[in-house]
């Protein structure tokens, strides 16, 4: 079963047992409006509390209820599970809104329900098409609805009580499922990994990206449909994945310690680089597609370069050089735009620079927290992304520090430059997507709002209008960002 949906009966609790209490009042009719930070609105008794956490939102009549192992007698706790999160968890292990009760329910209970003892019905909620399903045990009765929204997925909403109490809450729950609206806040939404999603890159046209993930897969997506163009099955976990310069390759970077290099329109295997003698974090193509580099945990980085071809065939690939220096895992590699320099991030708390002909190393960025992230931008600036939440800009050449943006609340997974240099975005553990503008200084827009866990990486378009998203929740989610 995939990591995400295991997760879930964790998420709930989580929702249900925040430690601080928003103020309680008596209850009331319908009289006040949620906007979730990801897009979900919805209407709610105005003496009821609500909390936000991690793609869903919490209500209760009474503040025990987030603070208790144990709903308390005359509480209803409602839990509302925003529709990217059910297709994460959920995936695509469903086909009607009944069985999607059925399995999350199952989920829920840690298996202690049957499935084959449950019985969802068909409903209409507000006008749209729905499923309900009572689960009661002698802890709880909880009371499941699955809400069809269109085209973003169905939302979830989970209410419980004390044992024999739910009728007394059932209609004001059913008049709050009534109101739920999502708007999705991003472009468009990339679904079908089973896992983690470790890196997001655009092909040189911008029309297709590639992703890498735990599920042994590197895939390739279509930007305008959203389809899923290839899979690349690999016999272990996929950390990194990118295009060639030219588009007709990919080379991808797996924890089994080898460097793979794909045909990007037939997904054909062509070569395989042995080298490394553990996982292989990170790789990037060179700009004119001659080298690759690659970081691995162990603590080395190494140069890949395509010897001269004879007519009519495609020159091999081979090991150029392995540089030296780190003394921790290296997570994160980078090639200059000019091709003159390479970059590494490691947990040694450094950022290195290399002289990509020569091997050389040119200079250490010292960092208080591990370095999981590295970027050029287009004028040669080297960006990092470290655990102590700061993305930094430094002068390449002399180790200068340029700038520090440091809004991020938690470590920094991912960082990029769009291509004219006045976009930088940034992924962190607190899933969180954050975009600066080159304006008089770096200024923060507002931040993407949308992965309900890690986002470890982040893309930009080659022309600047769209930014990727990677994360642990599963999926894919395209951003506009503006021009």
């Amino acid at each position: 079963m995939p990591r995400t949906q295991l997760v879930l009966r964790a998420l709930l609790m989580a929702v249900l047992l925040l430690a601080t209490p928003l103020v309680a009042l008596a209850q009331a009719p319908l009289t006040e409006e949620y906007f979730s930070a990801s897009g979900l609105s919805l209407s709610y008794p105005g003496d009821w509390l609500v909390q936000e956490d991690a793609g869903m939102v919490a209500l209760s009549n009474d503040p025990n209820a987030f603070g208790s192992d144990d709903i308390p007698p005359g509480a209803v706790g409602v839990i509302i599970i925003e529709p990217p999160t059910v297709n994460a968890v959920a995936g695509g292990t469903y086909d009607t809104l009944e069985s999607l009760l059925t399995l999350l329910a199952v989920d829920i209970s840690e298996g202690e329900l049957d499935s084959a003892s449950l019985k969802p019905q068909p409903a209409t909620i507000g006008g749209r098409p729905a499923a309900r399903l009572i689960a009661n045990d002698t802890a709880n009765d909880v009371l499941l609805l699955a809400i069809d929204l269109g085209d973003t997925g169905p939302a979830v909403v989970a209410a419980v009580t004390a044992p024999g109490e739910l009728s007394r809450f059932e209609d004001t729950v059913l008049a709050i499922a009534a109101t739920i609206e999502y708007m999705s806040p991003w472009r468009a939404i990339f679904q079908g990994h089973t896992d983690w999603v470790n890196s997001i890159a655009f092909s040189p046209d911008g029309a297709q990206l590639v992703s890498a993930s735990d599920d042994y897969t590197a895939r390739v997506w279509d930007v305008a449909s959203g389809a899923e163009l290839l899979s690349l099955e690999h016999p272990s976990y996929v950390y990194s994945a990118v295009f060639s310069p030219d588009g007709s390759l990919i080379v991808t970077g797996a924890s089994d310690g080898i460097v793979r290099l794909w045909d990007a329109v037939t997904g054909a295997a062509v070569t395989e680089l042995a080298g490394h003698t553990d996982y292989v974090r990170s790789v990037a193509f060179s700009p004119v597609g001659s080298l690759i580099a690659s970081g691995s945990d162990d603590y080395s980085v190494r140069l890949w370069s395509q010897a001269r071809a004879r007519r009519g065939q495609q020159g091999t690939w081979q090991e150029k050089t392995a540089l030296s220096g780190h003394t921790d895992w290296v997570r994160a590699v980078a090639i200059s735009p000019d091709g003159t320099r390479v970059a590494s991030g490691s947990d040694d708390s450094t950022a290195r620079v290399w002289d990509a002909a020569s091997g050389a190393e040119l200079l250490a960025a010292e960092h208080p927290d591990w370095v999981r992230a590295v970027a050029f931008g287009p004028d040669g600036s080297l960006i990092t992304g470290c655990d102590d939440g700061i993305v930094r800009i430094w002068d390449a050449t002399s180790g200068a520090l340029i700038a520090e943006l440091t809004d991020h609340d938690g470590l920094i997974l991912g960082v990029a430059a769009s291509s004219d240099g006045s976009l930088i975005a940034a992924s962190d553990s607190e899933n969180a997507v954050r975009l600066w503008v080159l304006a008089d200084g770096w200024q923060e827009v507002s931040p993407f709002a949308g992965h309900t866990d890690w986002v470890r990486g982040v893309a930009f378009s080659p022309d600047g209008t769209l930014l990727a998203s990677a994360s642990d929740d599963g999926n894919i989610l395209l951003w506009d960002v503006a021009g």
